[in-house]
């Protein structure tokens, strides 16, 4: 049974440790629930890959049969989608779940995944076109970085200096030290603008998993629309977040050299089954690590949608129809 939560008072915004807080209470307070729904999402996006191994394996030492690749492949890719819709679905569930805590409508894990099941479509094209402007962001990033870099670079005798170091380096002794400099002011830079981009669709898959009659272009529409104002507050409430999961991945790393260690003792390092255990290994810890992690991440985010609805529109959020409606599947 989960442990009593209490909800923050929806009247007053709350600050970043507030924020929190919450989170972190919301998933201690649900662990197991949570904690079930993620297991189950993550098995339905382990599963591809572990029917891609024996097929890959089968053609490794078969080596015969590669006609039937044409029908694998793709079939392959479909049960990829398919399983992928799942695991959104099943993570979205995890943050409906912690909203309605917050909201004091609580559901059952059924009813949360009975509703984010219905639009498992619409968090399949988020994703993409969520991934599609973060892939043309970065293209253009990269291409205005680079000629940013270059245009200064030969603004600053570059040129000279790859005709002949020696020389040029005499004339402008700065030139590496501030190029240097220069190159990482462009990092920082892009950092902070795909920071930027990355916290204005921080909950477009809230809106999708918790409002009726709303689609995925939708969904982008309000998250964006949301965080127009608090972008930073939603970084430093993310990096917190993050700062707290750290504890988990030195425990992984841990475990992981500690196994590492003691499998020397069975094979050689260079050997295949040494690989081949710490690679399974690996990705066995990652899994976990995984598993344990998406409550907290969407508990976190279950509460920044909260406290932003809260500050935008009060919390008269009208949860119209917030149980069994069955909404389009369309973006």
């Amino acid at each position: 049974m989960a442990a009593s939560f209490d909800p923050p008072d929806p009247l007053q915004p709350m600050t970043v440790g507030n924020v929190v807080n919450t989170g972190f209470k919301l998933y201690t307070s649900n662990f197991k629930p949570y904690l079930k729904v993620a297991a189950i999402a993550t098995l339905w996006a382990l599963l591809p890959w572990l029917v891609l191994l024996p097929l890959i394996a089968f053609f490794a030492t078969v080596q015969d049969y590669y006609s039937t690749l044409g029908l694998l492949i793709p079939a392959w890719l479909v049960l990829l989608i398919l399983c992928s819709t799942r695991y959104l679905a099943g993570a979205a569930a995890i943050a409906r779940l912690a909203f309605g805590e917050l909201t004091q409508q609580p559901e059952t894990p059924q009813q949360a995944q009975r509703f984010t099941h219905s639009r498992k479509w619409g968090f399949l094209i988020l994703t993409i076109i969520v991934g599609l402007i973060f892939l043309g962001v970065t293209l253009a990033m990269y291409i205005l970085a680079a000629i940013f870099i270059v245009a200064i670079f030969a603004i600053m005798g570059g040129v000279d200096f790859l005709r002949n170091p020696a020389s040029a380096a005499l004339v402008n002794p700065t030139l590496i030290v501030t190029s240097g400099l220069i190159v990482l002011m462009v990092i920082v830079v892009f950092t902070l603008i795909m920071a930027w981009f990355s916290v204005r669709f921080s909950v477009a898959d809230l809106s999708l998993a918790i409002e009726p009659g709303i689609g995925a272009s939708q969904s982008i529409g309000r998250s964006w629309e949301l965080t127009r104002k608090g972008v930073w507050r939603i970084f430093l409430i993310l990096m917190v977040t993050g700062i707290i999961t750290i504890p988990v991945q030195v425990l992984v790393q841990i475990v992981m050299g500690l196994v590492q260690e003691a499998t020397t003792l069975l094979f050689p390092p260079s050997s295949t089954n040494f690989v081949v255990f710490t690679t399974a290994l690996s990705v066995v810890l990652a899994l976990l690590s995984g598993i344990f992690l998406l409550p907290l991440w969407q508990s976190m985010k279950a509460v920044i949608y909260y406290d932003l609805r809260t500050r935008r529109e009060g919390l008269d959020l009208e949860l119209r129809d917030w149980g069994d409606r069955t909404p389009p599947t369309d973006a």
